[in-house]
């Protein structure tokens, strides 16, 4: 195997409670690809913090303008990339593709920061267009819908920490606005302080 790129990612899962209960926001990357719905998450920037990435990155792929709440915490996951076989001359050109033959190209190992965000503005759908598709959907469509592993992870932990805390009055989520656990103003210490793993 060759050498495995190291990449950072964040991403925020952006709730909201209406007369449905609590939903969340997906994006669909791919229009063709009807079942593959995720949290919004990409790249942070040079210069950027996580958090800082993943108020832009909710932004730029839904539209919506969202507040930090609480940290999440981090995913992980590897994929490799496999492109068809290009048969090339003596030059180098390509000459033509096989798609029937797969050849591994370059394995990724992606570490996401996740962030618990409320909506606080935007319209929903005007992003930057790098996204198909942007949607609320409540907790168990959300759970049915989501395509990845750590997206699902990511959710439940959103769930127990707004379960638990709404038990004891510490987190509401009504009309946009959301109660910080234990008076935090730091989303990475909300997160220390209040998500048991």
């Amino acid at each position: 195997m060759g050498i495995i790129i190291q990449q950072t990612a964040a991403g925020g899962l952006v709730m909201r409670v209406n007369e449905f209960g609590y939903q969340t926001l997906l994006v669909r990357i791919r229009a063709d690809q009807l079942d593959d719905w995720s949290l919004p998450k990409g790249t942070i920037e040079d210069g950027e913090s996580r958090q800082q990435a993943a108020q832009r990155i909710v932004k730029e792929q839904t539209g919506i303008d969202a507040s930090i709440i609480a940290s999440l915490g981090p995913v992980d996951y590897s994929y490799t990339i496999f492109l068809p076989v290009e048969e090339q001359d003596s030059e180098g050109e390509t000459l033509a593709r096989n798609p029937g033959i797969q050849q591994a190209m370059q394995s990724y190992h992606k570490v996401v920061y996740f962030y618990l965000m409320t909506s606080t503005g935007g319209i929903l759908g005007q992003g930057d267009g790098s996204v198909a598709k942007v949607q609320w959907f409540t907790i168990p469509e959300a759970q049915e819908l989501l395509a990845h592993e750590g997206d699902l992870t990511t959710l439940a932990r959103a769930v127990d920490l707004l379960t638990r805390d709404s038990q004891h009055g510490e987190i509401i989520i009504g009309s946009g606005i959301i109660g910080n656990p234990q008076g935090n103003t730091n989303p990475e210490e909300a997160h220390a302080t209040t998500v048991k793993r």
